[in-house]
């Protein structure tokens, strides 16, 4: 390849591969009129939906991005664009919560006195969008016009107070480490060093939240894990300060470390247990951390869905040009682990201390569980799956079960097996359990056995089996506490695979 070549170009193999992927969404979905980026199915950040096409503005600087980087006939005035439609999104307010950030979609209502974060705006955007844009000016800022590098310097400028007046706190990791990085860039390319200071006290403070069990708090998430690469991976860049390049680089590596640990190449999905989880199986929708592997291993053995059609959740395709920009660098050691599955094996490592939480997970040939031990009482949310199962189905798909929010449990996975129990149980506490729809129309369910397409789980309870429900995102099955339960209220479960066919 000619080194005059464009950059998007000379990228390694794997991560031109993905770089490409993106390129070829945005610029099937680019709205010329617009000067924006639309959603491929209405669907917006899945806060609405709507027959009428949403633009989506937080992706559309990655798409400049990609359209430099690129440097094809009509690449440039299209950038150019795009750059100059997102800064007309931002919003300049100095006095309101939301000053610094961006509109989602230019079709979402406009804020006023009393906004309340997230409903009305997204605080985020600065952050992600403040990134991407830093980006451009550290790398293309010759050629680009006088007046929109000035005007992209301003626009990272608002954005850096807005983030200093929220103030997240290191233990937010993904919006910590892209703050991190922003406000490094921002201290040097704006001429205001206190703002390198700050960015490395962030990363200090992050670091020492990560350090003791080489892992972030908000643990197992298939897109936050993405995200946390993608900061990480700016962190190294040569023109960041020396402290963030050396945390960047312990923490990328560490972060790998754990995701080979849970990756399971064959089923190419994370086992389970998930802090935050959009989807169960990483084949049927874009998680963010599926393109980074596939940066490493290619798009046909990495865990990301059929790309011939718009899958769900495309929007997070787009970081896919800064992903292949960036590149990933796991150690040689866990790479293996991303191309094919390395054995059976049983984990079980501590998340945080306090308050106790722990990962533990079995990973087989064809079978993987997954629980989260811990005391707490706090119910779960919809993201929150603290069982998993996941299993090869007969047509090679993926099965899966999990744990649907509901109370709290403490859960342990082991060889072959998951136990779980709710903590503190009442009268009213209910253990629901989702099956895949792929799963439910084949299913078998008694109160200690289910027979599922291509796994048959055994079950031990001291509870009852109350319902068995088709819903809204597949078979829910539901356990209650015995009523004739005597002495303490108890309400255990235990799923042991009983065959793999």
């Amino acid at each position: 390849m000619s080194p005059e070549a464009p950059l998007l170009d000379r990228l390694p193999g794997a991560r031109r591969q993905v770089a490409r992927a993106a390129m070829a969404l945005m610029d099937a979905h680019w709205d010329e009129d617009a000067g924006l980026f639309r959603s491929p199915d209405g669907d917006c950040y899945q806060l609405w939906r709507s027959d009428q096409p949403v633009h989506l503005v937080r992706e559309t600087p990655m798409y400049a991005l990609g359209l430099l980087l690129r440097d094809g006939p009509g690449d440039h005035p299209r950038a150019v664009r795009a750059l100059q439609t997102v800064l007309d999104l931002q919003l300049d307010e100095p006095d309101a919560v939301y000053h610094g950030t961006w509109v989602r979609a230019p079709q979402e209502e406009r804020r006023g006195p009393g906004a309340v974060e997230w409903r009305d705006y997204d605080p985020n955007w600065r952050e992600f969008i403040g990134t991407t844009l830093s980006l451009v000016l550290h790398d293309h800022d010759g050629r680009l016009p006088a007046a929109l590098v000035d005007r992209l310097e301003h626009a990272v400028g608002l954005a850096v107070e807005g983030t200093l007046e929220r103030d997240v706190p290191p233990r937010y990791t993904n919006i910590a480490l892209m703050r991190a990085y922003l406000l490094d860039f921002a201290g040097r390319r704006l001429g205001h060093p206190e703002l390198s200071g700050l960015a490395a006290e962030q990363a200090l403070a992050v670091h020492a939240l990560f350090a003791p069990h080489q892992t972030f708090e908000e643990y197992n998430s298939p897109t936050y894990y993405g995200v946390n690469l993608y900061a990480l991976a700016l962190w190294r860049r040569p023109e960041c300060a020396a402290v963030l390049r050396e945390l960047g680089t312990q923490m990328e590596a560490g972060l790998w470390a754990d995701i080979a640990r849970f990756y399971h190449a064959g089923l190419r999905n994370l086992s389970g247990p998930f802090d935050r989880a959009y989807s169960m199986d990483m084949t049927g929708y874009v998680g963010y951390l599926g393109l980074w592997i596939a940066a490493v291993v290619g798009l046909e053995a990495a865990p990301v869905p059929d790309l011939s059609s718009p899958p769900v959740h495309a929007w997070d395709l787009c970081p896919g040009v800064a992903i292949g920009l960036l590149g990933s660098q796991p150690p040689a050691t866990k790479t293996p682990h991303l191309a094919a599955f390395q054995g059976p094996r049983t984990i079980s490592r501590t998340i945080t201390a306090e308050p106790y939480r722990a990962a533990t997970a079995w990973l087989g040939e064809h079978v993987m569980l997954g629980g989260q031990r811990s005391q707490s009482t706090a119910p779960g949310s919809s993201q929150l799956h603290r069982v998993t199962v996941h299993w090869r189905l007969p047509d090679g798909r993926v099965g899966w079960v999990r744990l649907r929010g509901g109370p709290a449990v403490d859960a342990e996975a082991g060889p072959g097996r998951v136990d779980l129990h709710a903590v503190q149980p009442t009268k009213a506490t209910r253990l629901d359990l989702e099956l895949a729809p792929a799963v439910a129309a084949g299913a078998r369910v008694e109160a200690d056995r289910w027979e599922l397409p291509g796994l048959v789980l055994e079950v031990d309870t001291d509870g009852v089996l109350e319902t068995v429900d088709p819903g809204p995102d597949g078979l829910r099955v539901r356990y209650a506490p015995r009523p004739d339960a005597p002495g303490t209220l108890t309400l255990h479960l235990r799923l042991r695979v009983a065959g793999h066919r």
